[in-house]
């Protein structure tokens, strides 16, 4: 078990080596923002949850911020929030890497919200990754939000990802039904900016400035 564990940290460090060394490049290019959150394209694709579970954290503190009870397992659609950002990622995907620092950015910026506190929240799942490698994913980018691990390449079928690092972004109602607000393959751009097109598409919230654009249409 000792020489797997090492063998897995060593591929680890050697793709962050490489992608210091030679430049991120793989899965996923980000896409240039658009001007008007809430008007670029929002692809027409069907998400399925119902019969997907995960382990609940057995970390408290990510299960407050979850939401969720007693319960062994979750579907993500029980996550108590208003909008839900998901990251798709796996830990030897070098674009994830050159990622993980915006993600976390938008992370703290939702966080130092008061007004978005426990209205906006973000997973982490790692395709095919198991738990041992979601933490040390977790540990080496700072990651403090929750990361599930999916072994069985369900986000495959299930969130129809085909690329990583993907993000997702998920309007969710107390009945368990959900609306898609955003979809896209590699960055999201600018966190400011991909955070108000959340919350515009949301109904949380309509920057008076996206306004006054609006109105001249």
């Amino acid at each position: 078990m000792a020489v797997a564990k090492k063998k897995v940290l060593q591929q680890f460090v050697l793709i962050l080596i490489g992608c210091s060394l030679a430049g991120c490049a793989g899965w996923g290019k980000p896409k240039p923002s658009a001007s008007i959150p809430g008007y670029d394209p929002i692809p027409d694709i069907q998400l399925e949850f119902a019969d997907w579970e995960f382990p609940v954290p057995q970390n408290p503190v990510q299960q407050k911020y979850l939401g969720l009870g007693d319960s062994l397992n979750f579907k993500i659609t029980d996550i108590q929030t208003r909008v839900l950002i998901i990251e798709v990622f796996n830990i030897y995907c070098p674009v994830c890497h050159m990622e993980a620092p915006r993600v976390n950015e938008l992370y703290d910026t939702i966080d130092r919200r008061t007004d978005l506190r426990g209205k906006v929240k973000m997973i982490g799942i790692g395709l095919h990754n198991t738990p041992f490698e979601i933490n040390l994913y977790r540990e080496h980018f700072g990651v403090r939000f929750p990361l599930l691990a999916d072994e069985n390449l369900r986000a495959l079928r299930n969130l129809k990802v085909d690329a990583t690092p993907t993000f997702i972004g998920l309007k969710l109602n107390r009945n368990g039904a959900h609306k898609l607000l955003y979809y896209n393959s590699g960055g999201f751009g600018d966190v400011e900016e991909f955070l108000e097109r959340m919350l515009f598409r949301s109904g949380l919230g309509a920057p008076e400035h996206y306004m006054e654009v609006l109105d001249r249409l």
